[in-house]
């Protein structure tokens, strides 16, 4: 965009939908009885001048999306004018209860104040409990609150050239060219079918000479932006152009940047041909994944830099009692093309802190957890620490939770665990070849008319869905994958009996066409009497019916307790509910023992030497999340590495 100093911007000032215009105008008929009583004719009378709207059966468009929710609704737009005007015949109709509700209101600030605490009567006591212990206050701020008045000489200017937010996408620091073309970039997991916008590296003449041995000199040991143009932030640990590497050598889980002319401890060594061939993998698998899933084209790579990816900041406590802010990298090394890398920029970080020592670390009453024994993850309170403060101690006080005892019922999960068997068992059991099972488990397309006459390119999917290959996904309670051989539960045995005494034609003809990947529907049902297009929707039907369709499944590399095992985790809970045997202790610690949770801090991990196991107790130690920081849970299904808990995702029972 070009000379956008010297265009003339004029906005009117709009009016937006008061409550109830805003759920007629989005809501379905079905749910009519969210409206008041005199509006709800609109969306079903056919004497309704609006009734166009609220349609009972329409067409829906994936356009590329997988789930059917994820569609877009085939229904006309709303036209405000009409949508209003039909509602002024009712508006007189309104109780006075809900003409006060309908109605733009001031909002409400809330927030927490310890010293202020009451009981707040729950507004639905059969479905919530009261607040027993409310420490909220509240104020009304005027919607005048929002109306800014924009003026040009209170925007200051910044030079953007030097100057880098992070997590904003910008393209300017690496030279490119753009173009459209027809390269199939990956959206929403399907390829583009349109002219993508395409981004194409130019080659940097100057960085195309460089050796890899000054390559190293340049970044080993330093900071620089990586993903492109998606900046973040890492620390070189090594740089290689196939046959030699460069590489730091430190002690594991140095987190230290050698910064200025400094030299870095770095050694090199020269590839054997397994390194060689894994190096041009590397460089094969990033310009694949640029071009196919961000429509870069990077051209050719000299050059490989290994890094660490930011994880966030963490203060350290120095002998002498000063705190600073460090920058904590991942454990997981990760290679980048060096043509995609930005060096020495300067990133804007909203994060700056005040924090400089203990006492600005550690105030009187601010929430912190312990990282040693005995008190391992309790919540805590500080405590004025005047006394012990300069002897490098901080006074707790920190609550000693009762925990449920889940140690009998470890031992005895096997018991209450979905027992599965393989394919060939079921097969057996269903008098089926282990090729129908495998097949029905998955994904059956049907298109209609015959493979001869094909009647257009829609195919239906009659599989069951119990297993995912491609996307190495599961249904937890019917299927699960060991190793390479899918397992069964009696769960989805007796679902497919059902589905063979439903389709027993559909079973048979796939047995002897097994041959085949699509299906057609005359081919199945050839019989004059016979409308294979019925009996394709009646399948579907009974699929769409089935509690079955509505079951989430779950990547493969999950661990995941069975829903008994996470029933029987819950009784323990709950009876240690009931105990209410918490106790306070009171301790004075070291400073590195204790984490306080800061937005300074977001994205660390507090203990990078914890290990997770099924069945471990954990406690949230993040402000400002879905999660009230504090709240216990027991872990109950684990994704990922297991190396390093950055690489894995952690399903909790709260």
């Amino acid at each position: 965009i070009r000379n956008i100093s010297t265009l003339q911007i004029h906005f009117e000032l709009g009016k937006p939908f008061k409550p109830f215009e805003q759920l007629l105008a989005v809501l379905p008929a079905a749910s009519k009885n969210l409206l008041p009583t005199c509006y709800q004719h609109l969306m079903t009378s056919e004497d309704s001048p609006i009734i166009e709207y609220y349609p009972p059966d329409f067409k829906t468009d994936l356009n590329g999306k997988q789930q059917e929710w994820e569609a877009v609704v085939l229904i006309p737009f709303i036209d405000e004018k009409r949508l209003l005007e039909a509602m002024e015949t009712c508006n007189h109709s309104l109780k006075k209860e809900e003409r006060k509700r309908n109605q733009h209101s001031e909002c409400l600030m809330c927030w927490y104040d310890r010293d202020t605490e009451f009981t707040y009567p729950s507004p639905w006591p059969e479905k919530f409990p009261a607040i027993e212990r409310c420490c909220t206050r509240y104020k009304i701020i005027s919607l005048d609150a929002w109306r800014v008045d924009i003026n040009k000489n209170k925007i200051t200017r910044v030079d953007q050239k030097a100057l880098y937010f992070c997590g904003f996408p910008t393209l300017k620091h690496i030279k490119h060219k753009f173009f459209l073309k027809k390269s199939g970039v990956q959206v929403f997991q399907q390829s583009s079918r349109g002219e993508n916008m395409m981004l194409e590296i130019l080659v940097n003449i100057e960085s195309d000479e460089l050796s890899v041995e000054n390559i190293a000199s340049s970044v080993l040991g330093k900071s620089v932006f990586v993903n492109w143009p998606h900046l973040e932030e890492a620390r070189v640990v090594a740089v290689s152009d196939g046959e030699t590497k460069f590489y730091l050598e430190e002690p594991p889980g140095t987190q230290k940047l050698y910064l200025g002319r400094t030299v870095p401890p770095s050694k090199v060594i020269h590839l054997g041909d397994k390194e060689q061939s894994n190096w041009t993998k590397e460089v094969q698998g990033i310009s694949e994944h640029y071009l196919r899933r961000k429509g870069i084209i990077i051209n050719e790579t000299s050059a490989v830099v290994y890094a660490q990816l930011l994880t966030g900041r963490k203060y350290q406590i120095s002998q002498n009692g000063e705190v600073r802010l460090e920058k904590q990298w991942s454990k997981q090394v990760l290679p980048f093309v060096y043509q995609t890398i930005v060096k020495d920029i300067r990133a804007f970080d909203s994060r700056f802190s005040n924090i400089k020592t203990l006492d600005d670390l550690f105030p009187p009453r601010s929430v912190v957890f312990m990282l040693g024994t005995p008190y391992y993850g309790c919540t805590g309170e500080v405590q004025d620490s005047g006394d012990v403060i300069t002897e490098g101690r901080i006074r707790v006080v920190f609550s000693i939770p009762c925990e449920p005892n889940l140690d009998a019922l470890i031992q005895n999960q096997h018991k209450y665990s979905i027992k599965y068997n393989p394919g060939y068992v079921l097969a057996s059991r269903l008098g089926v070849s282990g090729y129908l099972v495998s097949r029905f488990t998955g994904s059956i397309f049907i298109g209609r008319g015959s493979r001869r006459n094909p009647h257009g390119d829609h195919k239906a999917n009659v599989g069951l869905n119990l297993k995912f290959n491609k996307k190495n996904e599961e249904v937890p309670g019917y299927t699960k994958k060991v190793g390479s051989e899918w397992m069964y539960s009696s769960a989805a045995e007796q679902l497919l009996a059902e589905y063979l005494e439903r389709a027993p034609e559909l079973f048979s003809y796939i047995a002897k066409n097994s041959q085949e990947d699509v299906f057609y529907e005359d081919d199945i049902w050839p019989g004059e009497n016979e409308n294979g297009a019925e009996k394709v929707q009646e399948i579907i039907t009974w699929l769409k019916g089935h509690p079955v369709s509505t079951l989430s499944r779950s990547s493969c590399d999950l661990q995941i307790l069975d829903a008994a095992i996470v029933e029987k985790i819950e009784e323990e809970v709950e009876k240690c509910k009931q105990r209410k045997n918490n106790k306070k202790v009171r301790v004075t610690v070291k400073p590195h023992l204790l984490y306080r949770p800061l937005e300074q801090q977001h994205g660390v991990i507090p203990d990078r030497d914890a290990e997770f196991r099924l069945f471990d107790r954990v406690v949230n130690v993040r402000e400002n999340f879905s999660v009230p920081v504090g709240l216990r849970g027991t872990i109950i299904g684990i994704k990922g590495g297991n190396v390093s808990i950055l690489d894995k995702s952690l399903a909790i029972l709260i």
